[in-house]
């Protein structure tokens, strides 16, 4: 190569621009080094279980939630049934009262039992 080839390639950066450069990739890298920090960090961790956690139980609790508000709502209609005189509506509380008294005295007994 001939020192008139030099010429024709293009200057080389000032001290100045040199400088900037390494400030701008310093920034950078700063900037990165902040984000992985906060992304590993353990409150950062903690809160993303959380709330991974609370998605798993809506996810698993909403169907719950809607068969419990299917199941109220159908219990309010067979009880306003019952009080218009509907006799099947009126066997049908009847047969849940004995069931539910079945149960509440089942545990009352098991309770009873597990203290001795």
């Amino acid at each position: 190569m001939s020192p008139n080839d030099n010429a024709q390639t293009s200057p080389e950066p000032t001290p100045e621009q040199i400088e900037a450069e390494l400030d701008a990739s310093r920034q950078a890298l700063a900037s990165d080094v902040d984000a992985l920090a906060a992304r590993f960090s353990p409150k950062e961790q903690a809160s993303h279980a959380l709330q991974q956690a609370r998605t798993k139980l809506e996810e698993a609790f909403n169907p719950l939630l809607d068969q419990v508000e299917d199941g109220l709502a159908a219990a309010s209609r067979t009880l306003r049934e019952a009080q218009e005189g509907d006799s099947q509506a009126q066997r049908r509380l009847g047969a849940f009262v004995t069931a539910t008294t079945a149960v509440l005295a089942a545990l009352a007994i098991g309770a009873h039992l597990s203290r001795r």
